[in-house]
């Protein structure tokens, strides 16, 4: 609910200043410069739409049953990660392959909560029973596809990054844990060691006395 009312205080301020998201958004260039706000406000940076309204609500849908599963600290960690994890995708991609690495707008963050959401619920239901698991790989393939029709190869690589990296932060704090192939986390159902039973002084010294 923090974020949700923090992007539509975002979307009030860009009626008063349209030039807002121009301030906002994140490029390795402007903050190498020295405009290291960047680095946490390009979610923030987009004007007011239908579809922004959407998208928050989606957000605020599907991260609200993964809150419920982790709880409020952990949900406050994990998108904490999601941010960190997307900003040092974009941040390495441009570094290693030169240009792009620019961030603006809240779709990838809601884009990431689905796949999260998705990953811990496969089999839910959406519209005409379609499970959640076809919906997310039709939604990522759109989106591979689209990158490499626009021949937008650093963008595909800062997208992989940016979902292995969540991933990882997703397990740390309790989610993906039938994904037993990605590291962290406790393995669910690992029998604890059993500790050796404790003997009392008084006894030891009973049996010795004997």
């Amino acid at each position: 609910m923090f974020v949700v009312l923090a992007v539509v205080g975002s979307w009030l301020a860009w009626v008063i200043v349209p030039t807002l998201p121009s301030l906002l958004y994140y490029s390795p260039e402007a903050v190498a410069s020295g405009q290291v706000w960047r680095l946490v406000t390009w979610p923030l940076a987009e004007g007011l739409s239908l579809w922004g309204v959407l998208t928050l609500f989606f957000f605020w849908y599907f991260s609200t049953e993964l809150e419920n599963l982790i709880g409020r600290n952990r949900m406050v960690w994990l998108l904490l990660g999601l941010w960190a994890g997307v900003t040092a995708s974009a941040t390495l991609t441009a570094l290693l392959l030169g240009g792009g690495g620019v961030l603006a707008g809240f779709n990838l963050v809601e884009f990431v909560v689905l796949l999260l959401w998705i990953a811990e619920y496969p089999h839910r239901k959406f519209f005409f029973g379609i499970p959640a698991w076809v919906i997310g790989a039709v939604l990522i393939g759109v989106q591979a596809l689209g990158m490499l029709a626009s021949r937008s190869g650093s963008a595909l690589l800062s997208l992989l990054l940016s979902v292995v990296l969540v991933a990882l932060v997703a397990k740390r704090v309790g989610l993906l844990r039938e994904y037993a192939w990605i590291p962290g986390g406790r393995t669910p159902g690992r029998p604890s060691r059993p500790r050796a039973p404790r003997v009392s002084r008084s006894r030891d010294r009973k049996s010795t006395r004997l």
